[in-house]
């Protein structure tokens, strides 16, 4: 049974992408790590490994540059070196990257500043 207030066109994969990886993991059905939606760089030129300050004080390392599947902007994943953060590296069930419980942040580019 549908969820309340949830159609089928809602959940549908758009024209075109029917039966792709995208489509796919639109649906909920893509392997844990979805690689396919993770990029080499951010539109800023963050790359995995770079080290960063976030809200300038907290500070930590790129683990995940790309989109998520909750929302259609970039996002750049952090492994924090201390735990400020609110997670592990998944969220809403899919695992970006891997770090200790605490540790991690997905965040804009906006909200982080490269060092180093």
């Amino acid at each position: 049974a549908a969820a309340a207030g949830v159609t089928a066109a809602a959940v549908a994969p758009p024209p075109g992408l029917a039966g792709s990886a995208p489509a796919a993991a639109a649906l909920g059905d893509s392997p844990a790590r979805p690689q396919s939606l993770e990029q080499s760089t951010s539109m800023t030129g963050l790359r995995k490994g770079d080290r960063i300050l976030w809200q300038g004080r907290h500070a930590g390392t790129v683990a995940y540059v790309g989109r998520v599947h909750f929302a259609p902007d970039e996002f750049i994943g952090v492994a924090l070196d201390q735990a400020v953060g609110g997670g592990d590296g998944a969220w809403h069930g899919r695992r970006y990257f891997s770090c200790p419980r605490g540790h991690g942040a997905l965040l804009r580019d906006a909200e982080v500043m490269k060092v180093g």
